[in-house]
């Protein structure tokens, strides 16, 4: 059966949802944890930090301070941070070998942490705590490129035209690009692991499928069993 990957990418717009976010793939949230059960490990069990801080927000804060990027000058809807979730299909996980496993994870945390920046990097994890491992990756989205200085001429006079300066902000739209670069970014990661025998799957835009949350998913196993007409259709 063909191995696929498996990458997901999402946009943080609230220090919030950047705490939430922590706090789950850290396995220190108070709830919405009842998935991860830790009885398949298959690569050393539980979380494991493989970069970053164990607090995303306090990472955060830092990179903004290093970089001279006031947090209050960010716009409300502003997107704060990048999550980027990694894994390949559960049949390839339960053959490969322990190496294959390692190679996974290794090139996975190198292929996403050059896509956003290594020193944006603000948490990476791997969860071995469910059914299948996979890797979270948090990074805030800052960039250094030429911008004009804020503020209006005074009355009467001509505006400068001075030339732009370069500075730090955010952007995720500079790091993960628009609708089609990021299905680059799926050929590409797929691509990352083609000799690992993981291939890219077809695009959404040819199966027309949705993703649907894990939550959702299991919500449905646990609440939804079928008729008996339905098992005779079966």
């Amino acid at each position: 059966m063909p191995a696929f990957a498996v990458l997901r990418i999402a946009k943080i717009t609230s220090l919030a949802g950047l705490a939430g976010a922590s706090a789950h793939n850290g396995r220190t949230a108070d709830a919405g944890l009842e998935h991860a059960t830790d009885h398949a490990p298959q690569m050393g069990g539980g979380v494991q930090l493989l970069a970053g801080s164990e607090d995303a927000v306090a990472a955060w804060r830092e990179r903004c301070e290093l970089l001279g990027i006031d947090p209050a000058g960010i716009r409300k809807d502003g997107v704060r941070a990048i999550e980027l979730v990694m894994s390949a299909s559960p049949e390839w996980f339960a053959a490969a070998s322990d190496e294959d496993r390692a190679a996974w994870r290794d090139r996975s945390l190198a292929w996403a942490s050059n896509l956003v920046g290594a020193d944006n990097v603000l948490q990476a994890t791997i969860h071995d705590d469910e059914d299948t491992p996979h890797l979270h990756l948090l990074a805030i989205p800052a960039v250094e490129k030429a911008r004009r200085r804020a503020g209006r001429p005074r009355k009467g006079r001509s505006p400068a035209k001075a030339a732009p300066a370069p500075s730090w902000g955010l952007s995720a739209a500079d790091l993960v690009g628009s609708r089609e670069q990021l299905v680059g970014h799926q050929t590409a990661y797929a691509a990352e692991l083609a000799d690992l025998g993981i291939r890219r799957g077809l695009p959404r835009r040819t199966t027309g499928a949705r993703h649907r949350p894990a939550s959702a998913y299991r919500a449905c196993l646990l609440y939804t069993s079928p008729s008996p007409r339905d098992r005779t259709r079966s």
